[in-house]
């Protein structure tokens, strides 16, 4: 994945337009007016190469705490999957492999039994990845909250390289400014996209499920 760095093109969008996007899709623009990434957290998993934390977002109205187990997560987080945008693309990849979910799935379930209404769930995790030119680090990165009945999924990196002349890692909040990159999520069977800032719009590194499809 080759992240580009250039800023994200902003396009101006007519008032009439964001106002049907608001009356189809209550609570999840608003969800993107989040706190910036590093406040008021408080950590539920600290490892080497892995974080999980609690992050507050007052009057959000999530559906925490969730009772989602790790078994009914591990599916979920195998079958998300992206691809590269940009000119040296490599085609559609999972997000996760399998060490990674292994490592992610009892922390995000712990979180989301932990968490309150006004508290989404960050995750970080850092692991070696890549034949070519040779295995090196990689970091995936974003945010998890239930909204009724769909979980979300907010991608800040997405195996983004942290070392070297290619490092590109985006530090920001991707709840409040979408990352310029160079990839994007591909949604499989009913999952679908978050909602942009019009009907017609979707966001590539949102990613929205049914909790259904979670069932064992």
């Amino acid at each position: 994945m080759v992240p580009n760095s250039s800023a994200p093109h902003i396009r101006s969008k007519p008032l009439g337009l964001a106002l049907v996007a608001v009356a189809l899709f209550p609570g999840c623009l608003a969800d993107t007016a989040g706190p910036p990434s590093g406040e008021n957290q408080s950590v539920v998993v600290s490892e080497t190469g892995l974080r999980v934390w609690l992050d507050a977002v007052p009057g959000a109205g999530y559906g925490h705490p969730s009772t989602i187990t790790p078994g009914m997560l591990r599916p979920l987080l195998e079958d998300i999957w992206f691809e590269e945008t940009g000119p040296s693309r490599s085609g559609r990849r999972r997000v996760f492999d399998a060490y990674e979910v292994g490592r992610l799935e009892d922390g995000l379930a712990a979180a989301l039994v932990r968490a309150n209404s006004d508290e989404r769930i960050g995750f970080r995790i850092e692991s070696e990845k890549g034949k070519d030119p040779g295995p090196a680090e990689r970091l995936t990165s974003g945010f998890l909250f239930v909204r009724g009945s769909r979980m979300h999924f907010i991608f800040g990196n997405v195996n983004a390289p942290t070392q070297g002349a290619r490092a590109a890692v985006f530090d920001g909040d991707p709840m409040r400014s979408p990352p310029a990159s160079g990839w994007r999520i591909i949604p499989q069977g009913k999952q679908t996209l978050g909602p942009g800032g019009s009907v017609f719009d979707t966001q590539p590194h949102w990613l929205v499920i049914e909790i259904g499809q979670l069932q064992p």
